[in-house]
């Protein structure tokens, strides 16, 4: 598919702000769903699209691309979301499927200028945002995927894109003995690299609450990217002195 065809994002760096040609966009994530609103949809033909990025291990549901039917009857559903490379689709398979089952010869389409793992990101984040979730085993899986393809990120930043916990996360990433990144650091929710050890999150938290100290303890959770349980045990911590 030329890229004359729609018009694309240009994903860059993990976390980093979203380049689009002539689409404002005040996104604080890349891989945030919302961002892509506002790109133009086209009308692509159902045959030069393929399946991309499979979140789920049993395939579409038929049940919910029933479902997509019926509605489409009354209301037209979003665009789904393409990958330029190879035209690979990144969010929509159930609306795609519906697409078909209708007979139709196109589909509206949305097209993202990405690497396969950045497509991945943006399907787990899209998944969470609407459609038909995921099951536990899925997520689990997705999980890992993004483990294997951005082993620099945060457990607490790979829960955020998958909607599992950061404890879930750290538990995967042990058993799947992935390596501390090259400098011992990952990369947060908020896109800054931190030391991998546990003390300086303590640290951190230790020094925002000092600096903020009406602060929610949530707040301070995410302003140090660390576990709401470490911030409830520093904070206790230092009440006492």
């Amino acid at each position: 598919m030329a890229q004359s065809n729609a018009q694309a994002v240009s994903i860059t760096s993990a976390f980093s702000p979203v380049r689009v040609e002539s689409v404002e966009t005040s996104a604080h994530s890349e891989f945030d769903p919302r961002n892509f609103e506002q790109l133009p949809a086209r009308e692509v033909p159902v045959t030069a699209l393929s399946g991309g990025v499979f979140l789920r291990q049993g395939g579409t549901d038929a049940a919910h691309v029933r479902l997509l039917v019926d509605a489409a009857e009354s209301a037209e559903l979003p665009p789904i979301l393409v990958q330029l490379d190879g035209c690979r689709v990144i969010d929509g398979l159930h609306r795609l499927e519906a697409a078909r089952l209708m007979g139709d010869d196109s589909i509206r389409a949305r097209f993202l200028d990405c690497s396969n793992s950045e497509a991945l990101v943006i399907a787990m984040r899209a998944n969470g945002a609407h459609g038909l979730p995921l099951s536990k085993t899925d997520r689990v899986a997705g999980a890992q995927r993004v483990l294997g393809s951005h082993p620099d990120w945060s457990d607490r930043a790979i829960a955020g894109v998958t909607g599992l916990s950061a404890k879930t996360i750290a538990s995967l990433r042990e058993r799947s003995a992935i390596a501390t990144p090259l400098g011992g650091k990952r990369v947060g929710q908020d896109g800054r690299r931190r030391p991998v050890d546990a003390g300086e999150g303590r640290r951190r938290a230790a020094e925002y609450i000092a600096a903020h100290p009406n602060a929610p303890l949530r707040q301070v959770a995410r302003a140090t990217d660390v576990s709401l349980g470490t911030v409830h045990d520093v904070s206790a911590r230092l009440r006492r002195g």
